[in-house]
């Protein structure tokens, strides 16, 4: 019989406690299936892990290959190729990520207060967030690899807890199959094989038509009528807007701090993240990127030597803009002037660049939209989806 309380090996508070014979102590589901759970190997990958599924041939599949060979489909939401979490209503297959964002119950958080996606349940079925969970309620312990106390991603086999930027860092990195680097795995192909963030962005990664500025991009959200909408229209028009705990200007959410007060992009950059010694200027700064051995590059590094291109118009060698239709890469000036689509404004018939659309698809330019918003004309799309 479940009971709820303290777990005897991760410490968390649970709802799913059970009395373990082999330790005489109440432990949760997840910590009986990492310690205690009888392993065998897999069948595909050879691998000695918790058997997913026994096989007619009392052979068995672990869970990675069991996802990857059976439970896999295109999510009917944004069209990857992954495991499947849920089905709709008329049976569409959806993954995990658009699962937690448009169908997973909501409660009011016992924390914050908001209604969001439950992440776990403390004594007593109080609700709390993910956010509030992880800030608040998740144990820390001192990472293995580099020393720090953080949130655990992973134990090794011998026990040793290791955080998450470790896990990405040191022992999720294997060779892409598209480019050769090694690289931290992204996504894998229906074949398993693993494929770095770039490569998947660059080249696997589902690109439709966004319903607010019609370019072909990849899919951040969704709105309530389920038309696609890209990364930035989306942080643009229907991302909630909160005041900033720094600013205190009404501004999309990108962190909070410790204490759960809302945090926007620019005061995070300059407020919460944290700076170290560029690998390259030696200036202490704030981390853009880091190498293939961890070390640290700065924003101004990472652009000026790291992440720039030959531009196919110009020739200079330049940060990236965007990409030609062959899919050369162009330097940001000659991407504007030369490549970026152009459509005809609604509003003042002029041809321009589109900054957003109508309900109706028409274009708006981005004057007549400065326009718009200086004199508060209210955005048709606003606010119709949640964060």
């Amino acid at each position: 019989m479940s009971v709820s309380g303290t777990c005897a090996l991760c410490l968390e508070e649970k709802r799913d406690l059970t009395l373990s014979r082999e330790l005489g102590e109440h432990i949760c589901s997840w910590c009986y299936r990492r310690h205690l759970q009888p392993r065998q190997a897999c069948r595909e990958c050879g691998e000695v892990r918790v058997a997913a599924v026994r096989l007619q041939d009392d052979s068995a599949l672990c869970f990675p290959c069991y996802r990857r060979l059976v439970l896999v489909a295109r999510c009917g939401v944004c069209g990857r190729r992954v495991p499947v979490q849920h089905r709709t209503a008329d049976a569409k297959p959806v993954c995990q990520s658009c699962y937690v964002r448009h169908f997973a119950p909501e409660h009011r958080c016992s924390e914050c207060g908001e209604r969001r996606t439950v992440a776990a349940w403390l004594a007593e079925d109080r609700p709390v967030c993910a956010p509030c969970y992880q800030r608040r309620f998740q144990p820390r312990h001192t990472c293995g690899l580099c020393g720090r106390e953080e949130r655990v991603a992973c134990w090794l086999e011998d026990g040793t807890p290791v955080c998450t930027a470790c896990y990405h860092r040191e022992i999720n990195v294997e060779v892409c199959s598209r480019c050769g680097r090694s690289r931290t795995v992204h996504h894998r192909t229906s074949r398993g094989r693993p494929v770095c963030a770039t490569c998947y962005q660059r080249e696997l990664a589902p690109r439709v038509r966004c319903s607010v500025c019609g370019r072909e991009r990849r899919v951040s959200a969704r709105t309530e009528e389920g038309d696609p909408l890209c990364g930035a229209c989306y942080w643009r028009e229907l991302k909630p807007r909160v005041e900033c705990f720094f600013c205190h200007r009404s501004r999309p959410v990108k962190a909070r701090t410790e204490e759960g007060h809302p945090v926007c992009a620019n005061c995070y950059q300059t407020r919460l993240r944290r700076a170290e010694p560029c690998h390259m200027c030696g200036e202490e700064a704030v981390v853009q990127r880091r190498l293939e051995d961890g070390s640290p590059i700065c924003r101004r590094c990472y652009r000026q030597h790291v992440d720039v291109i030959d531009c196919c118009v110009c020739g200079r060698t330049m940060p990236k803009g965007g990409r030609a239709p062959n899919g050369d890469w162009a330097c940001p000036a000659c991407y504007r002037r030369e490549l970026q689509p152009r459509e005809t404004c609604v509003e003042c018939g002029r041809p321009g660049l589109v900054n957003r659309r109508r309900p109706d698809g028409g274009a708006v330019c981005n004057r007549c939209a400065d326009r718009e918003r200086a004199r508060g004309v209210e955005r048709p799309l606003r606010r119709s989806v949640g964060s």
